[in-house]
């Protein structure tokens, strides 16, 4: 189980949401470091074509190409991560659902309704659960990659949406700045949750944790799982990019500025929590 849970979250850090906020200069590399990049890309062959891409180091039709083929041939299936939490996310960005005695809470919501249809609500079927369900679905930031399908299940399945106050805010005025295929996805504003606070479905209870990054209000949270009947603590760290940085592709990643101190994210101190990091 240990190096299976390495591997999920291993998928789930490997992207980084994209969003055009500004435009600067495109950066280059040093013709030593570019060497360095040049022979590890090759070593690497096609295994990490989707990060290369996001990291506009390839952009071709060519390149656009072999990396359809690579996410055709590697589709990251619904996933049984714990005996109660699971993967129902793509490649390229995580979707988590956690089962609790009164419900299922889902962790982010994926690019849009299409998205949300496919990988999670079929996600949930093919893993023998009901997306009727569907009792709360965690923004954990208010990136459109994360927020693109929390509108559609909550009118379908009458889901409560929670996010921070932060990244409501986020959300709400970023409609004009968003990319053209998240402006139209933009949940309305629904439960806030605060640093510290607990959400409670069931048997489960998830405290909630502000950690400032990736953007001023992302959630990160700490809950129990369990592994063939055995409980854990996991420790959910959301996103590790920290904006803004301008790419390759000549764009700035900005949707905000960071501007509160990190709080501290504490477990028991009697448990070894299992890290897991979503993009």
């Amino acid at each position: 189980m240990p190096k299976f849970i390495g591997m999920i979250a291993g998928v789930a850090l490997g992207l980084v949401s994209t969003a055009l906020f500004g435009q600067n200069a495109a950066l280059t590399d040093p013709p030593a470091v570019a060497a360095h990049l040049a022979e590890a890309r090759e070593f690497a062959g096609d295994l990490y074509l989707p990060v290369q891409q996001h990291l506009c180091y390839i952009h071709s039709p060519e390149d656009e190409a072999r990396v359809a083929d690579r996410k055709a041939r590697n589709r990251l299936g619904p996933t049984p991560v714990f005996d109660n939490f699971y993967y129902v996310g793509t490649q390229e960005v995580s979707a988590w659902a956690l089962t609790t005695s009164d419900g299922i809470i889902l962790f982010d919501s994926l690019n849009n309704p299409d998205e949300a249809k496919a990988y999670i609500v079929q996600g949930l079927r093919d893993l023998g659960l009901n997306p009727g369900q569907v009792k709360y679905v965690v923004i954990t930031h208010g990136h459109g990659d994360h927020f693109g399908g929390a509108q559609y299940i909550r009118d379908t399945f009458g889901a409560r949406l929670v996010a921070s106050a932060v990244d409501w805010d986020v959300m709400a005025n970023g409609i004009n700045r968003f990319p053209p295929q998240w402006r139209d996805v933009v949940p309305q504003r629904d439960m806030v949750l605060a640093d510290g606070q607990t959400l409670t479905l069931g048997d489960a209870s998830i405290t909630f944790h502000i950690t400032p990054g990736h953007t001023q209000g992302t959630l990160s949270s700490i809950f129990r799982v369990q592994d063939h009947g055995k409980s854990h603590v996991v420790a959910f760290w959301v996103a590790l990019g920290f904006p803004p940085t301008p790419n390759r592709c000549g764009n700035t990643f900005n949707p905000t500025r960071i501007s509160v101190g990190l709080p501290t994210l504490r477990a028991p101190r009697w448990v070894s929590p299992t890290i897991l990091t979503p993009t």
